[in-house]
């Protein structure tokens, strides 16, 4: 991947982890004091990153990337500065993921579908690393539970339906 891609990583790894920091050090400052440290870590994992990893990470990177932007720019100018950089770094690994398959022209994805994609990834990994997970995550543990303890014999197959059904809210 060009020096450019690897630079921007590498700036946004120690911009992240010196302001994450610093955030910390007020109880209100960890709201986003943490993500950013999170990113940061993110961010030095892209950079050490082989070329086909930077492609899985993509979504992810541009999420974090996003989150850069709206976090430390305070101004609508910086903003769009920011957020014209993150695209085009996304934009570079998309351009060298379609190059490997089958020498495919490059074809820009949409900036709405992007920021969705990576804002949806953004906000799943932050769930993951605050240990917040939904309603349909915590009912599918349950169930797995449940199936187990049926399969192996500590429960009655009435109990099974009756918790079941308890879990779904039937």
């Amino acid at each position: 991947m060009k020096g450019f891609v690897r630079s921007y990583f590498k700036v946004m790894q120690v911009i992240d982890m010196i302001i994450g920091i610093i955030m910390c050090i007020t109880i209100g400052g960890l709201i986003f004091g943490i993500p950013l440290i999170i990113s940061s870590k993110k961010f030095g994992k892209a950079y050490k990153a082989s070329d086909q990893e930077l492609i899985q990470m993509r979504g992810n990177l541009f999420g974090w990337g996003i989150f850069n932007a709206v976090i430390l720019i305070g101004s609508i100018i910086g903003f769009i500065i920011v957020l014209c950089l993150v695209c085009s770094v996304n934009n570079e690994i998309k351009r060298y993921e379609a190059s490997l398959v089958n020498g495919e022209e490059f074809k820009q994805a949409s900036i709405g579908q992007i920021v969705k994609d990576g804002a949806k990834k953004t906000v799943e990994d932050t769930k993951e690393v605050f240990g917040i997970k939904s309603k349909l995550d915590k009912q599918q543990e349950q169930l797995q539970k449940l199936g187990k303890m049926k399969a192996d014999g500590l429960i009655t197959e009435e109990e099974y339906n009756a918790v079941r059904k308890k879990i779904l809210e039937i």
